[in-house]
């Protein structure tokens, strides 16, 4: 005998489990971090809609894909090890794209100045802590960059690679 059953009260068991499953492999993965790799592994169909569904509680950032969060988990260990600070810097060494996220759920303005090892100014960015922010970096050379990135509340001094 079975039961078709929905809404949050089924989602929450699914995703509290994929949670642990992650915290499994990453012991110290913070509460940002987990909401990150569970939306960022989330994917879309023809029922989900527009992503996120703001306004109405259908389907959120997506359904939910516990192998690909639990493979993101894994490829973030050593990312979450290195970086201590109040944003996470990810993929590092970086390709043509840089996302940088914060930890926290501030919703703060920020200013982004980065530069080269010689000090040099290579790009400024502008936006939002909350939302994520991709720098199309394929005027960047090879090698090591320093991101500045200041809010009201603190100031970061970051290091990315690129390769």
């Amino acid at each position: 005998f079975y039961q078709a059953y929905s809404g949050t009260s089924m989602a929450c068991p699914f995703v509290t489990g994929a949670v642990a499953l992650m915290l499994q492999k990453q012991p110290d993965l913070t509460p940002g971090i987990a909401r990150l790799i569970l939306r960022e592994s989330a994917f879309t169909d023809s029922l989900t809609g527009t992503i996120p569904s703001r306004g109405k509680n259908d389907y959120g950032w997506g359904r939910l894909n516990v192998l690909d969060a639990i493979k993101r988990t894994i490829s973030l260990t050593s990312e979450l090890k290195r970086q201590r600070g109040k944003y996470f810097i990810y993929p590092n060494p970086v390709g043509n794209y840089l996302t940088i996220r914060s930890l926290s759920n501030d919703n703060e303005l920020y200013s982004l100045s980065i530069t080269d090892m010689l000090g040099r100014k290579v790009g400024e960015y502008a936006g939002y802590t909350n939302e994520n922010l991709i720098l199309e970096n394929q005027g960047f050379k090879a090698g090591t960059y320093f991101l500045k990135l200041k809010t009201t509340s603190s100031e970061e001094i970051l290091r990315i690679v690129k390769r």
